[in-house]
């Protein structure tokens, strides 16, 4: 399991530092995680790898599919966000919403 930028590991700072970014710090330290594992563990397939994620890890999942393609056999996004505009029409936890994309969803 990697502890990627947004994780509650290693205090708040770190948590916050992907808020309105979602994607590219926690992206490079699943790549570099990923890494690790090949070259540590011998036992590792890299060539039938797969990855999949539920909610925030679907997300990472779309934005793994559109930032590092190649890399996998197979994606699986199981409940994840795809669209951070209708996240914010279908939450009641506005706040989440609103703290993670710098204010309320605008229209225009």
């Amino acid at each position: 399991m990697i502890d990627f930028h947004g994780s509650t590991g290693y205090g708040q700072a770190f948590t916050d530092s992907i808020s309105q970014n979602w994607g590219s710090r926690p992206l490079e330290d699943l790549k570099k995680g990923l890494n690790y594992a090949l070259d540590k563990y011998t036992f590792i397939d890299g060539n039938n790898a797969c990855a999949l994620g539920a909610s925030y890890g679907a997300y990472m999942i779309n934005w793994i599919e559109s930032h590092w393609q190649n890399q996998f056999k197979c994606l699986v996004n199981h409940d994840g966000v795809f669209d951070n505009r209708m996240m914010y029409y279908s939450t009641e936890e506005l706040w989440f919403v609103e703290w993670e994309n710098g204010g309320p969803y605008s229209q225009t």
